[in-house]
């Protein structure tokens, strides 16, 4: 890694090569950093809008790294690197591309199955993705090896005796439900029969994507400010 793990967080900004994301409003920069020996990806939501930063950036970090280091030496997750402050956080960089997108690697059965035993990994360890149906978010490199990013909708593994801890196997039901719908999305000839009822009766995966939906226009509404001066300008 040499000398990523060591740089402040305005020297990683100057050693920016790649933006998948910008950052602004209630979206984190994504920024793929490099130095003479390797590259990181830094995900920071310093960029957000300023009450969104302050209030809801560092929630959303704790959660994805204490995802990130409950996973650690998991194949297919990225490595956390560190926290860099309590609103932006450095891991490594998985070099792959979006699943979702048709391509030879994601039209044999052996990629899924490979994407089914890393799902089923990070359950073990518990913690559920509960945001695989997001463009990529799964990643694919060139010999069909899945990567699982963006854990910042995760879920944690509860006691039983918890009042939410009968939602995690849910959710974990709603992860390989996503793994349906891309195969349906990218080699449908491959769906079995089972997998096939399973396409239009996944009601957890409706409940969670609309209860996600809801808290993310929640969060936009409250703490991103709106800016319909911008908006005019642009229309002119």
């Amino acid at each position: 890694m040499g000398d990523l793990d060591k740089l402040s967080l305005e020297d990683l900004n100057r050693a920016v090569v790649h933006r998948y994301v910008e950052g602004a409003g209630s979206r984190p920069a994504v920024l793929v950093v490099r130095d003479g020996n390797g590259e990181a990806v830094l995900k920071d939501y310093s960029h957000c809008d300023p009450l969104f930063s302050s209030l809801i950036g560092p929630l959303l970090v704790w959660r994805e790294t204490r995802a990130l280091a409950q996973l650690d030496g998991t194949p297919g997750v990225p490595r956390l690197i560190r926290k860099m402050g309590p609103r932006a956080f450095l891991m490594e960089h998985l070099d792959g591309a979006n699943a979702a997108r048709k391509q030879p690697v994601t039209t044999r059965p052996e990629f899924f199955e490979r994407l089914r035993d890393l799902v089923e990994r990070i359950h073990a360890r518990g913690v559920a993705h509960c945001d695989m149906r997001r463009s990529g978010n799964i990643l694919v490199d060139a010999t069909g090896q899945p990567y699982l990013v963006d854990f910042v909708s995760c879920a944690f593994l509860r006691p039983w005796w918890h009042p939410l801890g009968w939602l995690f196997p849910l959710l974990c039901q709603a992860d390989r439900d996503a793994i349906i719908k891309l195969k349906h999305r990218v080699a449908p000839e491959l769906l079995t029969e089972a997998e096939r009822a399973r396409l239009h009766h996944s009601p957890v995966g409706r409940l969670a994507r609309g209860f996600g939906a809801l808290a993310r226009e929640f969060f936009r509404f409250f703490l991103v400010r709106r800016r319909k001066d911008g908006r005019k300008k642009r229309r002119r």
